[in-house]
């Protein structure tokens, strides 16, 4: 489909010369489409960062249930301690 219209081009062009131009649907003047090379690298960047942010929530989510875990289990151990600490610092008072 040819259109005609009014853009800027490099200098040197002559006047009334045949640019090919990219427009989207509301007819403005865009820049040109991706090649298959650029497409193909954006989408395996796309893929790599959306496995690597999984991963990464994974090892996230893991270190805080570990952290919540290790709280507990230490203030279980405080609990025991209590109840057992007189015990045993009573056999050294003698």
């Amino acid at each position: 489909m040819n259109r005609t219209g009014i853009t800027l081009v490099g200098p040197g062009t002559p006047k009334g010369a045949t640019m090919r131009v990219w427009v989207d649907r509301d007819g403005a003047i865009t820049g040109a489409p991706m090649n298959a090379v650029t497409a193909k690298a954006n989408g395996w960047f796309v893929g790599g960062m959306a496995a690597l942010c999984v991963v990464a929530g994974f090892y996230a989510a893991r270190a805080a249930m570990l952290l919540a875990l290790d709280r507990r289990r230490y203030a279980q151990w405080d609990v025991e301690w209590d109840l057992v600490e007189p015990l045993c610092s009573e056999r050294f008072r003698r």
